[in-house]
């Protein structure tokens, strides 16, 4: 997932997904069996953006790779009576049950009774029904909230690849050495923007 806040990103992958990412869109990529992609800067400006890599459910992880692009045209956003705090809502309120997490992205401010500054996390007690954040910060706080249901399963990562085992990992890293089992198109494919100057 990469909500992007600044700049302008091409994105391909090996499946024949392309797309365009402009401040404020958000690409939801679910690499399932496997999938090959890039991500390159349009122009010189710089891009900023935020991935998430988002744990699947054992049965889910050798599903099919999908990929979407989510505009910022079709995302709802509401300012406050002030017009002076703007909330983009992707998804709407944390379910009972989630872990959540206020990530900061740029300023600082307070979360929880916490101080935050940019690149911090705060974890959220699973106590209450919402999260109250301020800033006297004069070029504002940007944050985002991040909920999921815990899996309560084992975790075994090895580079991009996230499995239940090591097994599953090692299995994993020999299909897309040798093009097998959702990395068929891994051996031939090139990136047509990953390869630009």
């Amino acid at each position: 997932m990469l909500p992007t806040s600044k700049g302008h990103m091409h994105h391909e992958d090996f499946l024949g997904n392309k797309g365009e990412l402009r401040p404020g869109d958000l690409q939801w990529m679910t690499p399932g069996k496997g999938i090959l992609h890039a991500e390159m800067p349009v122009s010189e400006e710089k891009a900023h953006g935020l991935q998430l890599w988002i744990n699947l459910p054992k049965a889910k992880k050798t599903m099919e790779p999908r990929y979407q692009e989510i505009s910022r045209d079709s995302v709802p956003y509401v300012w406050d009576d002030t017009e002076k705090v703007k909330a983009i809502v992707f998804a709407g309120k944390v379910p009972d049950g989630h872990n959540a997490f206020v990530y900061t992205l740029t300023g600082t401010g307070k979360c929880a009774g916490d101080n935050i500054e940019a690149h911090q996390a705060i974890v959220l007690e699973h106590e209450g029904n919402g999260v109250h954040v301020t800033t006297d910060d004069q070029d504002g706080l940007e944050f985002i909230v991040i909920s999921g249901q815990p899996l309560n399963e084992p975790v075994v990562q090895h580079g991009p690849f996230v499995m239940n085992s090591e097994a599953a990992i090692q299995q994993t890293i020999y299909d897309y050495q040798n093009g097998s089992n959702g990395f068929e198109n891994a051996p031939k494919w090139t990136s047509e923007i990953g390869n630009r100057r």
